[in-house]
């Protein structure tokens, strides 16, 4: 069982550091995607580079944004980098804020006893789901960013807004939604967590449809949120569709084998997932997922070190 771990990181190079030498198996390679913005130092890349004989840093470097298709850029690169090197059974989509709380010996007989099935959080489109607002509109997420910058008063930015939302209708309707786009070529649309775990099968589909720019891929690129359905939809295009566990279409369950601290009981959900510390460790130890996020040594490195010494038993 050969596994390719591709990992988006975008700050704290000690962290990448750790999760990389988590990682350190002859049967696991890592190849790493360090976002165009960080101002990284040359020094903090050579650490990089050498923390694991098994690791591959891509001289490649997007600029990557929520909410765009430059995570999917991102993660294609990753994607392209890890399929021309080796014949991987598996590729797992990390961020650098992510960490296993699963032994190495545990992921990989876990993933042989699953293969060759994609895991990955897949919930089908519904006019009345939250898959759907994703596809209605052709963004205009980069305004939306230069207005936030301008001013945190709610009322103010609803006000700015105003004319960029007019011109969003406009353009969508002219132009058409991505909906209509993809639902007129008869492309079945899918939703879910952003981290996934895909057999090679999947990945030549999305490698191939992004290579060919197909009219698939067009319209994910004017779309909110590529990375939550491009490829949760390649993946039920794909040979392997049978497979997949499919969520109740008005279910959020985060079906997958990543982890993220969104809400609890004493926690409401605010649209990003809390930092986990050592206050949850035991809720961590108790998880069925491999992996887990966000980590943040920067506040909070004590749960690494437990992980490592209770968990990994490093």
């Amino acid at each position: 069982m050969r596994l390719a771990a591709l990992v988006m990181a975008h700050k704290n190079a000690n962290q990448l550091v750790r999760l990389i030498r988590a990682l350190k198996d002859d049967e696991i390679d890592v190849y790493v995607h360090l976002d165009k913005k960080w101002n990284i130092s040359q020094k903090e890349l050579e650490a990089i580079k050498k923390s694991s004989p098994y690791v591959t840093v891509l001289d490649q470097r997007i600029s990557g944004f929520l909410d765009t298709w430059s995570l999917c850029e991102i993660t294609i690169a990753l994607l392209k980098k890890a399929y021309m090197v080796e014949q991987y059974d598996y590729f797992i989509l990390l961020s650098g804020q992510d960490y296993l709380i699963k032994p190495v010996s545990y992921i990989k007989q876990y993933l042989k006893e699953q293969y060759p099935t994609p895991l990955i959080d897949c919930t089908p489109l519904r006019k009345d789901n939250w898959v759907y607002s994703g596809f209605k509109w052709i963004r205009f997420n980069c305004y939306y960013r230069k207005v936030e910058k301008i001013t945190k008063n709610k009322k103010l930015r609803k006000i700015l807004l105003l004319p960029i939302y007019a011109v969003q209708v406009i353009v969508t309707f002219v132009m058409k939604s991505p909906y209509k786009r993809l639902t007129k070529i008869g492309c079945d649309l899918y939703g879910g967590s952003a981290w996934w775990i895909l057999p090679k099968q999947v990945v030549e589909l999305c490698i191939s449809e992004v290579d060919a720019n197909t009219d698939i891929v067009k319209a994910f690129k004017l779309k909110n949120t590529p990375e939550e359905s491009f490829f949760q939809t390649m993946t039920m295009r794909s040979t392997l569709k049978e497979l997949v566990t499919v969520n109740n279409p008005y279910e959020i369950l985060q079906n997958c084998m990543t982890y993220a601290y969104f809400f609890d009981d004493t926690h409401q959900a605010t649209g990003h997932p809390f930092i986990l510390t050592v206050d949850n460790f035991d809720m961590l130890k108790a998880r069925k997922e491999l992996f887990a996020r966000k980590f943040d040594m920067t506040v909070n490195d004590e749960i690494l070190d437990k992980i490592d010494q209770e968990i990994l038993r490093r």
